[in-house]
């Protein structure tokens, strides 16, 4: 019966709550109407899975323990960032029947979104939580589950529970061989009594919610694309089914705007895990590029949520610059590294020869916030 009833409840939450919230239809912006506020919007990416696998996996390779440690902070940090965003609750006391049915509800979602299946189990008196999770989105390739499936658990369940020490540890997964990934959240002081070498990341200090994030992010019109990702969806460049979303046999997610600033801002402390970062995202670019014009490659930076991208093409270099950029508290201080570094791969790729681009500038346009780079 119970398993009859996570069917169902999956069902629902794939087909109407997920659906409804999610807004594919306007050109520049990927958008989720968050819970419980009226007409407010938080700032969604469609992102690639393999940007992520390659990151874990390269991290790994050049820096083990330490890139390791450096990407579970990551997304610790993210998890943590995107819980304030969409206004998860905080709860005080796991054994209530509220609390049930709010993460009963929650693992629905993240299943809906991330995952084929997620079972949970609750251990009020530890606050501790296990997840068993089928398919879950990167681990189930990369093997590794540090960023999102350890990492984002983390930051979720610290913000829910109210605790900066709530770490995870994902211990068994799908790409190891593992019939499904286990990952198991609880205060360090309680994993450390059943893991060895439990990662830690308890500085959650300047990721609160921006006071002006849900009105600069605000859907507008924009003027130099007309191709939302429904647009794409329509024309079958991409497949939306139950939560999980493919460019033919490559998975895309949908993912909160404050990846892109936390990825260079978390990472700037390793110059190895900088250049990795610059390399994956030049990499991403170049292949989704897939040998098309600079019209399509607008288009599609449009799609996937990035703004109105305007591309000027001169005798030697290129002029870039996106009207309705995401914004949040991190743009101001950021090299936007990661969307110069995958426009400069798609660049590379149309012209067939190597394009390197660099922030010219950056600021306030209209209701917006405006990057350019040269």
């Amino acid at each position: 019966m119970a398993f009859a009833k996570d069917k169902l409840a999956a069902w629902f939450i794939q087909n109407f709550v997920v659906s409804k919230s999610q807004v594919f239809d306007n050109p520049g912006f990927i958008s989720f109407k968050i819970s419980g506020k009226v007409n407010a919007y938080s700032r969604q990416l469609i992102f690639s899975e393999d940007f992520f696998v390659n990151l874990e996996k390269k991290i790994d390779n050049q820096l083990g323990s330490e890139g390791n440690a450096l990407v579970y902070s990551l997304g610790k940090k993210f998890g943590y960032r995107f819980a304030m965003v969409a206004n998860a609750q905080q709860i005080t006391n796991l054994s209530s029947l509220d609390a049930k049915n709010y993460i009963y509800l929650l693992t629905r979602f993240v299943e809906g979104t991330y995952s084929s299946g997620i079972t949970h189990e609750i251990f009020a008196e530890d606050k501790m939580i296990k997840f068993n999770l089928d398919n879950f989105v990167i681990c189930s390739k990369s093997g590794k589950g540090f960023f999102l499936s350890a990492g984002g658990i983390a930051g979720i369940w610290s913000k829910i529970i109210g605790l900066d020490d709530i770490e995870a540890v994902h211990y068994k997964c799908q790409a190891s061989g593992d019939s499904k990934c286990e990952v198991m959240a609880a205060p360090k002081k309680i994993l450390d009594a059943k893991f060895d070498n439990v990662l830690e990341e308890t500085n959650l200090n300047n990721l609160n919610l921006d006071k002006d994030y849900f009105e600069i992010n605000t859907i507008q019109p924009i003027t130099n694309s007309s191709k939302s990702f429904k647009h794409f969806l329509d024309a079958n460049i991409f497949s939306y089914n139950k939560g999980i979303i493919k460019m033919g046999d490559k998975r895309f997610f949908i993912i909160e705007a404050s990846i892109i600033y936390l990825l260079e801002s978390v990472l700037s402390v390793n110059k190895t895990a900088m250049n990795i970062l610059k390399e994956i995202s030049f990499e991403l670019g170049f292949d989704l590029a897939n040998n098309s014009n600079l019209a399509y490659i607008t288009d599609l930076c449009s799609a996937l949520g990035f703004g109105d991208l305007v591309i000027i093409k001169k005798t030697d270099s290129f002029l870039i610059n996106f009207d309705y950029f995401p914004w949040t508290r991190f743009s101001k201080e950021s090299d936007h590294i990661f969307i110069s570094s995958f426009l400069s791969g798609m660049l590379s790729n149309n012209l067939k020869k190597e394009i390197n681009l660099n922030l010219k500038s950056q600021g306030f346009f209209g209701k917006g916030y405006s990057v350019s780079f040269s």
